[in-house]
């Protein structure tokens, strides 16, 4: 939507995207990781940033010096953005390659049992949203073991017919709109795929942050309570934060978060929406 040439300001909208904003993954590949040494850590590993990963890859190997007796399994399939070694923490970003069409996936074949029993092995309903190659449902077979039936794509669950055991998935028609977020002048536009656009403004570096991009006045926060912030404001926090920080700084909807860095065990994901 945008053209060459053009001045925009922050809410102007740019361009579409057919798919929800990308997610963004932070995986604890080593889930107990106070004790270990970084060594460790690093030897346990097993991507690099840029790797694309699948659901149930290992991302991470056993530690038996640590009492790590099995490897970490990826949860979702998406890109490596950033690793943080010290801590074992892998964050990743969602691949958008979906279609819109309904894809059917027939679990009685895949499981090896009657339509009618499919339900009683079911881990998804409808409803549910599924990534590509998450299991949807499992049984165990005395003679080959686990039998699972996995998800043919990302999508969400549409329709699950008991009589046949057939489920379909598909990905949700709704597009998103992106916005300039910067008061600038549009100089490239690659059809469908991006639009580069030139501005003065000065910058902040970060390691991660979580949530979509956001733009609004920034605001120096030297206490989570802080009765100034409004949800126009990036909060610029002059402190480490919490947990409780974290809840009542959020409850203020400010449109971000910037801080140096967090308490040890508080999962800012974990908060954000």
């Amino acid at each position: 939507m945008a053209s060459e040439g053009a001045m925009v300001r922050p809410d102007d909208v740019i361009g579409i995207n057919q798919y929800d904003p990308a997610r963004l993954f932070v995986i604890n590949a080593i889930p107990s990781n106070e004790r270990i040494s970084h060594e460790l850590i690093r030897g346990s590993i097993q991507v690099k940033v840029g790797d694309l990963i699948t659901y149930d890859q290992i991302l991470a190997t056993a530690i038996p010096e640590a009492g790590i007796k099995h490897p970490f399994r990826s949860p979702v399939r998406a890109k490596v953005e950033y690793i943080q070694y010290a801590v074992g923490i892998i964050v990743a970003s969602e691949i958008q390659d979906y279609d819109m069409k309904p894809h059917r996936v027939n679990l009685a074949d895949k499981l090896g049992v009657k339509p009618k029993y499919v339900q009683r092995y079911l881990l998804h309903h409808v409803g549910d949203f599924v990534y590509e190659e998450e299991t949807l449902a499992r049984r165990l077979d005395r003679k080959v073991g686990l039998k699972p039936a996995k998800a043919p794509s990302t999508g969400q669950v549409t329709e699950f017919d008991p009589k046949t055991g057939i489920m379909t998935i598909q990905y949700p028609d709704k597009a998103f709109e992106y916005k300039a977020l910067v008061k600038g002048k549009v100089l490239t536009v690659e059809e469908g795929k991006s639009a580069e656009i030139e501005f003065e403004a000065e910058g902040l570096e970060a390691s991660i942050g979580w949530g979509p991009k956001v733009y609004g006045t920034i605001r120096r926060v030297d206490k989570a309570d802080d009765p100034a912030l409004s949800p126009k404001d990036i909060a610029v926090l002059s402190f480490k934060p919490g947990a409780e920080d974290l809840e009542k700084l959020i409850s203020a909807n400010p449109q971000a978060i910037v801080c140096s860095s967090i308490e040890e065990k508080t999962d800012p994901s974990s908060f954000w929406s």
